[in-house]
């Protein structure tokens, strides 16, 4: 009874931890986990990055918790942009690559900008996350941006399942 005891002690207070490194506020002050200089967030099982180029154009990357890429082909997705004045802007998504969606429109974005991404495989609830990609990011002083290590950041999970 006593081990019974201590491990449920271990893991109630081991799993504040691990429950941090999936947060989006992990993701965002660790910007090496984002594979391709984007914002990432973990949604459902999945990690996805939001990645803007220029004025007019949204590449949503899919990978597992493990950064390995997942195949996109029949899937399809949206972006909402909403803009501090409530302007909105949706914006369709559609497989463009191996991991990635990509979809254009006309839209403004600054460091006030909200993007609302959805994605959606068949048989699966859409997935969804909000983005806020042009705002300023605290860098955590571990990651590897900020202390030179050559390799991303990974993190572990092993102790936990999705």
């Amino acid at each position: 009874m006593k081990k019974i005891v201590s491990l449920a002690a271990a893991l109630l207070i081991a799993s504040p931890f691990s429950a941090m490194a999936h947060s989006d506020e992990y993701l965002d002050s660790h910007p090496s986990m984002s594979l391709h200089g984007g914002q990432t967030h973990m949604t459902g099982p999945y990690h996805i990055e939001i990645v803007t180029t220029g004025e007019d154009e949204i590449t949503v990357y899919l990978t597992d918790h493990g950064g390995n890429p997942i195949d996109v082909e029949i899937s399809h997705g949206s972006a909402i942009i909403i803009n501090a004045d409530k302007s909105r802007t949706t914006v369709k998504l559609a497989p463009a690559g191996e991991n990635f969606l990509k979809g254009s429109g006309d839209f403004k974005l600054d460091e006030t900008t909200h993007v609302w991404v959805s994605v959606k495989f068949p048989d699966e609830p859409a997935w969804r996350s909000k983005f806020t990609p042009l705002a300023p990011r605290k860098v955590a002083a571990d990651d590897p941006s900020v202390t030179d290590q050559a390799a991303p950041a990974v993190h572990d999970h092993s102790a936990h399942q999705h």
